[in-house]
């Protein structure tokens, strides 16, 4: 990578297990923690970056490779990473950009604006491509599924009402429900959690986070961001659902704990219920979150938990990767105590990124 490369890219892979970095010259993919450099690739510039750990595969989507016509809107490449070469295996050209790649162990889906193309894993074979109403932010989501849960993929949907979702069974390539009215306005994230049972979801309004049961849509509860308007970048579960982080451009990261609902509930009888406006219902509040990431406002920031879900780790559009130590307190009146800070690197840093490809380890101390 040049020296103050461009960055185009910067997210985590489906997992959060790695970071994906986009360029103008190529991607590198980090290990999210304990932090570590694993490839760095020269192949032109990449807008989207996805990688599939289990296999080795990283899936790329960019306008400047080489050999890519002017009449070509958008290429994909898949490279089998390996510690001899970086083999790319498969190509694809699309006539709309991609906004958005998104991938299980078996499967990985390719979104444009309008449809939604999904692929087998094995051999790469298109299974089908789904028509969408209007997509500009490439919402999507796909889940790995297992012996409880089956695999699904869910998208937005404005068919019926602003705030649904659509949801798909890639075995059988079929819609097997449509989840109606879950926000009052127009999706903007949508994730499952680890274990494929919930879904967590955030709106143009972006106040609640609602978490919902793929199976039973009846078990479905929300969390309170705030009560001004704002933008949501990204949304998480940990490994185990039982916390669950959301980042805005406001500059903060929220932390919930699952529980939460759960004990407000449970405690409907004992005065903290509040009345619906205009009716005569009573509704438990959702619950906030009980600590807090505060990082600079204006760059889109992603979030992830450590495995033991005892640190955060946040990246930034700017190129900035931290580590938080995670405050797990009880709130003291009305302060709610923050995240420490313990690390910051510059994911682009040209020297640190030949040391690192050297072998040779420069990261910076962890603050105490």
């Amino acid at each position: 990578m040049a020296s103050g490369d461009v960055l185009n890219y910067v997210g985590f892979n489906v997992t959060k297990s790695c970071i994906c970095v986009g360029t103008l010259s190529g991607f590198l993919i980090f290990k999210t923690h304990p932090f570590d450099l694993l490839h760095r690739v020269v192949i032109g510039a990449c807008t989207t970056v996805q990688y599939i750990e289990d296999i080795n595969l990283v899936i790329v989507s960019g306008h400047g490779f080489p050999g890519v016509s002017e009449f070509d809107t958008c290429m994909v490449k898949f490279y089998q990473m390996n510690l001899e070469d970086n083999q790319e295996i498969h190509s694809l050209t699309f006539s709309e950009p991609v906004l958005n790649i998104v991938s299980s162990s078996k499967r990985v889906a390719i979104i444009t604006e309008s449809e939604i193309h999904l692929f087998k894993l094995n051999g790469l074979i298109l299974q089908t491509s789904i028509v969408t109403e209007p997509n500009p932010r490439g919402i999507c989501s796909i889940s790995e599924g297992n012996e409880s849960f089956p695999p699904f993929l869910v998208y937005a949907s404005t068919m019926q009402s602003k705030g649904a979702i659509n949801v798909f069974d890639p075995v059988s390539l079929n819609i097997t429900k449509i989840m109606q009215f879950v926000h009052e306005h127009p999706l903007t994230n949508i994730c499952f959690s680890l274990d494929s049972q919930y879904i967590a979801t955030a709106s143009e309004q972006g106040t609640l986070i609602k978490i919902i049961n793929v199976m039973d849509e009846n078990d479905r509860f929300s969390f309170r961001r705030g009560i001004q308007k704002g933008d949501i970048v990204d949304i998480t579960f940990n490994n185990d659902s039982t916390l669950l982080a959301a980042s805005s451009l406001s500059g903060t990261v929220h932390i919930f704990r699952v529980s939460d609902h759960r004990e407000i509930l449970t405690s409907s009888g004992n005065g903290i219920l509040s009345m619906i406006p205009g009716s005569s219902f009573l509704i438990p509040p959702e619950p906030r979150s009980f600590t807090t990431v505060k990082l600079e406002d204006s760059y889109k920031n992603m979030v992830a938990f450590s495995d033991d879900s005892s640190q955060i780790i946040t990246v930034s559009s700017d190129g900035r990767y931290c580590l938080w130590e995670l405050a797990d307190r009880k709130e003291n009146g009305w302060t709610k105590p923050e995240c420490k800070l313990l690390r910051e690197i510059n994911l682009t840093n040209e020297y640190y990124i030949a040391m690192e490809m050297e072998g040779t380890n420069l990261l910076p101390p962890l603050k105490v």
